[in-house]
């Protein structure tokens, strides 16, 4: 049992409409994906092979999706994983929350994957590469920066601006027809956004 799955059921089963939803996952390769019911659902399976049976035993008892209600929204975190460990254990997620809720991730390291809403997103990241889909016609403007990487808006077209403005990093953004704001800040890897 070196591998395991944590969170199978809904986390929270009813998410008011426009509730705003906070992600804070430290490590994973994750899929987020914005769905059209009111639920938020959150998994992870993690294998943690690499480690002996009693130290995988230990992780599987303290690693936790936990769920936080707070003034400023709906707050899930992802627990029980100490930076020693974090190298030594795969962690894969997928979350879907509703399509109607703004969502603000800030993410670890991993490489993420994210279907947005129709509702603004912010995404922190440190390490990993970034893909977002996006449906054009809600999306008002994008802002996507990297220090160390690149930044792409696709598809390219003329009101996509995009610029190096270090010898590492990149810079792009776009703007639409919609309301809604995506907003990206990564440290060190690939952005991509992609207008549907």
């Amino acid at each position: 049992d070196q591998i395991f799955v944590i969170g199978s059921a809904p986390v929270i089963e009813a998410v008011e409409p426009g509730e705003t939803v906070y992600l804070f996952f430290g490590v994973g390769e994750l899929e987020i994906t914005a769905h059209e019911g009111s639920d938020l659902r959150a998994e992870l399976v993690a294998d943690c092979r690499e480690l002996s049976p009693e130290r995988c035993a230990r992780v599987r008892e303290k690693l936790r999706i936990e769920p936080r209600r707070t003034e400023r929204g709906l707050e899930i975190h992802m627990t029980g994983l100490s930076g020693r460990r974090l190298g030594r254990i795969g962690v894969e997620g997928r979350v879907s929350f509703p399509h109607d809720s703004p969502l603000v991730a800030r993410l670890g390291i991993g490489d993420v994957d994210i279907r947005a809403g129709s509702e603004d997103l912010s995404v922190q990241m440190k390490i990993g590469d970034l893909k977002i889909r996006a449906s054009e016609k809600e999306i008002g403007s994008v802002e996507v920066r990297t220090r160390i990487g690149d930044a792409r808006v696709e598809p390219v077209r003329a009101d996509v601006e995009a610029s190096r403005p270090g010898l590492l990093g990149a810079r792009a953004s776009s703007h639409g027809p919609g309301e809604a704001e995506i907003e990206v800040a990564l440290r060190i890897g690939d952005a991509s956004i992609v207008l549907e």
